[in-house]
């Protein structure tokens, strides 16, 4: 598997935000995954990963955990120190990933706020079934060898 963000050039350039990450199996040439990454309104040093996917025929094999390793890992590159995401269903392997619950943050990317002229911020909070949760990134730095 390979994962892979938009280039252009020769090397890859340093990540920046908003980042949308697609996972894919070479061998057949399908799309495994994807994740958006994207800075949070209330902190710079916030990020929230939205649309973490991971096609039906690939679940249940570590995939979705290799993906989400990526996000953390291009989160921390970025400097960023907390991580947030919202699932309905998906508690329990966030759990495993070392994601905790917690309030709401505001889920609309500061570039969108920009576009639009205004700071009109959707927050999860009131819908029914959803489940914030978050992980400090700097807490879980990799060992260096």
């Amino acid at each position: 598997a390979v994962v892979s963000t938009q280039s252009t050039g020769g090397s890859q350039p340093a990540p920046c935000l908003p980042l949308s990450v697609v996972m894919v199996d070479e061998s057949e040439n399908r799309i495994i995954g994807h994740y958006r990454l994207s800075e949070c309104l209330e902190n710079e040093k916030w990020c929230i990963v939205e649309s973490v996917i991971i096609a039906a025929k690939y679940r249940g094999q570590g995939y979705g955990s290799t993906l989400m390793e990526h996000c953390m890992s291009v989160a921390r590159q970025l400097n960023m120190e907390e991580i947030y995401l919202s699932t309905k269903d998906k508690m329990s392997f966030y759990g495993r990933l070392g994601f905790s619950s917690s309030s709401a943050v505001s889920i609309l990317s500061k570039v969108n706020a920009i576009f639009r002229g205004k700071h009109n911020f959707l927050i999860a909070s009131g819908q029914p079934g959803v489940e914030w949760m978050s992980r400090h990134l700097l807490d879980h730095q990799p060992q260096a060898k």
